[in-house]
C-alpha cells in the first residue's frame, strides 16, 4: 500500500517551476484525501512537505493546477480579493457582481439584455447564446 506522500507524488507532472497537478480536481483546483479529508492540493503540498499552513497562504500561479509551495504567498483575504479583482481575468470573474462583469468567461462582451420572462434586465453573451443554439440545431438535426 502506497504512503500518502508516494500517493501524491505519483499525481504531479513536473513542469518548468509548476508542478502541475494530475489527480482528481474540484473546479480549477487539484484534490488530494490527506488524513481521509479531501483538500485543496496545493494546501497538501505544504502539508507534505512540512511548511506551514494556513488561511493566509493563497495560490498565486495562474495555472491553477499547480501546486508547487513557491506558488502560494501569505495574503489576507483582502488582499487576495484585490489580487483577482485586479488581474486581467477580473473583468469576468466569479467574484464579480453582474454589474461589474464586462465579458463572458470565454472573453465575449456581454452585450445581450433579457426584454422579458423570469429574469428581464439580465445581460448575456449573444455570441455563446447564438453558439449554443447553433450547437442544439445540430443535435436536433442529428436526432431526425
Amino acid at each position: 500500500m502506497k504512503t500518502t506522500e508516494e500517493r501524491f507524488w505519483s499525481k504531479i507532472q513536473k513542469d518548468g517551476d509548476c508542478w502541475i497537478w494530475i489527480g482528481a480536481k474540484s473546479g480549477p483546483y487539484g484534490l488530494f484525501r490527506y488524513q481521509g479529508k479531501e483538500i485543496l492540493a496545493h494546501v497538501a503540498a505544504r502539508l507534505i512537505l512540512g511548511l506551514e499552513v494556513n488561511e493566509d497562504h493563497h495560490h498565486t500561479c495562474p495555472n491553477k493546477l499547480c501546486v508547487n509551495p513557491a506558488h502560494t504567498v501569505p495574503m489576507t483575504k483582502k488582499e487576495h480579493g484585490q489580487l483577482h479583482y485586479a488581474d486581467k481575468f477580473g473583468q469576468y470573474g466569479y467574484h464579480l457582481t453582474l454589474k461589474e462583469k464586462t465579458h463572458c468567461p470565454h472573453g465575449h462582451p456581454l452585450d445581450g439584455v433579457v426584454k422579458s420572462g423570469v429574469r428581464p434586465g439580465k445581460r448575456y453573451c449573444k455570441t455563446c447564446n447564438r453558439l449554443r443554439e447553433l450547437r442544439r440545431r445540430e443535435r436536433a438535426k442529428e436526432c431526425t
